[in-house]
């Protein structure tokens, strides 16, 4: 995609900040491809810059010492990941990491000029401050259901929410690494809805049979 319309679409009124920012921004970003399961960026190393993805999509996710995962949530065309960004602010870290759900072309705004259009442009900075607090919230939502929703709800809630046509096929350590558990529990959870005839389990794919029972346990306080 062009590189200014790419900013237009995803930096909220880009078109109205000052000339001189606009033009840092325009000038200094470059795009990258990213091949799946390449990562952006792994836990507090690097200092990238701001990120917006133009084709593919990104995850966003934090692990362990043991290397379980949870992810945070995933990013799309127009997107922007603010996570890249942070290290050029001041007393504010996350230990993240950053990966391509499959190729993935990206527009790099390098850290040096994010840091200084930040401070000069009022718009960029009020973007920014809008995206972080989507972020966060984000994050805090998704660390909530790890902490305190039974792997049964969080587990019926995924299939619920990214099934095409009443069915899954993505892989039980993908599932296991979204929803922030292990492969093993995974199997095990999912061996008890094909039990109680929720679902329909074979390789490479999970259907649905009983929508509105998954949609309740959902739902489950």
């Amino acid at each position: 995609m062009d590189k200014v319309k790419l900013l237009d679409e995803s930096l909220a009124r880009f078109d109205e900040m000052d000339d001189e920012s606009r033009k840092m921004i325009i000038n200094s970003s470059y795009f990258a491809t990213l091949k799946e399961k390449e990562q952006l960026m792994s836990g507090q190393a690097g200092c990238l810059g701001l990120v917006i993805v133009d084709s593919g999509s990104l995850r966003v996710f934090i692990n362990n010492n043991e290397n379980r995962e949870v992810t945070l949530y995933n990013l799309y065309q127009y997107d922007v990941c603010v996570f890249s960004a942070t290290c050029v602010l001041q007393d504010i870290t996350f230990n993240v990491s950053i990966e391509a759900n499959e190729e993935t072309q990206i527009l790099v705004i390098p850290s040096i000029v994010f840091r200084k259009v930040l401070k000069q442009s009022l718009i960029f900075s009020n973007f920014f401050v809008r995206a972080m607090s989507a972020a966060v919230s984000d994050t805090l939502h998704v660390l909530h259901d790890v902490t305190f929703s039974s792997v049964e709800k969080r587990l019926a809630s995924y299939i619920i929410d990214n099934n095409i046509d009443d069915n899954i096929t993505f892989t039980q350590e993908k599932i296991a690494n979204d929803i922030g558990t292990s492969r093993e529990v995974i199997t095990r959870q999912l061996k008890k809805f094909e039990n109680e005839g929720l679902v329909e389990v074979s390789r490479g794919c999970i259907h649905i049979k009983d929508y509105d029972t998954l949609d309740e346990l959902s739902e489950k306080e």
